[in-house]
């Protein structure tokens, strides 16, 4: 379960306490203090052995050097700055430890020229957490082109039960073979030159731990996309318009392709009717237009396809 952030403060979940002092006359502390409870940076609901608690001094009365008495119930503990440090009783930061299981933490702050101290609320009961057990990462194995981007890669902390981690699920990403980026999203972007058949690895490090997972990438060749063509040039009509000797008598258009329209003129009128036949009207008939006493005559054909138009002109008798 993901686990939120608590503050804890004297006056918040149970009563600051005023320690009273007669020493002198020095002004009573006032003011409230607040334990954060974190682990790796992650906040936590409740502690447990490797979290750190902080005391934020922000809502306290006064100035003066500050001192803190870590306690566990009720009884006195000595914090360390680090895991490794010795103790030091005037430490803001508590790491919690294995005896602390089942305890609440409080701490007591007082500070100079000032009588009395405020008492933390209690932390939650110290809790045993379940250790990250590793990290997952999908997808493992993808094909991806020179100079191009996958979007993206995602990672899960897992604990040892095999749920997820209820703590970690942030996590750090990096590219082992240095041929590429991964940005804090798991967008990965391949370098333009990196070798085609080479894999690059994708490393997601759980935040906190030395827990990791990998990815493969296959560096593949990008796609060719083959240049634009010119469109085909259009087919003109056949060289000659062919005349047939002695009845009947015709010009045809010999050309193979259905042309959107076939227009034919006669001295320089458009010849309509009985006259046209053929494909698209493709045939004209020679002894329905022309004049058999007169003559030479002018014969023109426009064939119109696409939108270009090719003309023939020949002279018939």
């Amino acid at each position: 379960m993901k686990k939120t952030s608590i503050a804890l403060t004297g006056t918040a979940l149970v009563l600051g306490l005023a320690l009273a002092c007669s020493a002198g006359n020095d002004p009573p502390l006032t003011g409230t203090v607040t334990i954060d409870i974190d682990l790796d940076g992650i906040p936590l609901d409740a502690p447990e052995p490797g979290a750190r608690l902080t005391v934020d001094t922000g809502g306290l009365g006064g100035d003066g050097e500050i001192s803190f008495q870590w306690r566990r119930g009720n009884a006195n503990i000595f914090p360390r700055a680090n895991p490794g440090d010795p103790p030091n009783p005037s430490n803001g930061v508590y790491f919690v430890r294995d005896e602390d299981l089942g305890h609440a933490i409080t701490v007591v702050v007082s500070r100079s020229g000032h009588s009395g101290a405020i008492v933390s609320a209690p932390t939650p009961d110290v809790i045993q957490g379940i250790p990250p057990h590793g990290v997952e990462v999908t997808p493992d194995l993808i094909d991806l082109a020179q100079g191009e981007s996958f979007a993206s890669f995602s990672a899960r902390v897992t604990a040892q039960d095999g749920t997820d981690d209820g703590v970690r699920q942030a996590v750090v990403w990096s590219v082992e073979s240095g041929q590429g980026a991964i940005d804090g999203d798991g967008r990965l972007t391949l370098d333009a030159d990196a070798p085609i058949g080479s894999q690059v690895i994708v490393r997601a490090t759980a935040i906190g731990t030395d827990l990791y997972g990998t990815a493969i990438a296959n560096v593949t060749a990008p796609a060719v996309t083959p240049p634009p063509q010119p469109p085909p040039p259009q087919t003109p009509l056949s060289p000659d318009l062919l005349f047939s000797e002695g009845p009947p008598r015709t010009l045809d258009v010999t050309n193979q392709i259905l042309f959107d329209e076939i227009a034919w003129y006669v001295n320089g009128g458009r010849v309509s009717g009985a006259a046209i036949s053929g494909v698209r009207g493709g045939t004209l008939d020679l002894d329905l237009v022309l004049d058999p006493t007169g003559g030479p005559h002018t014969v023109r054909v426009d064939a119109t396809i696409d939108g270009a138009t090719l003309s023939r002109t020949i002279r018939v008798r």
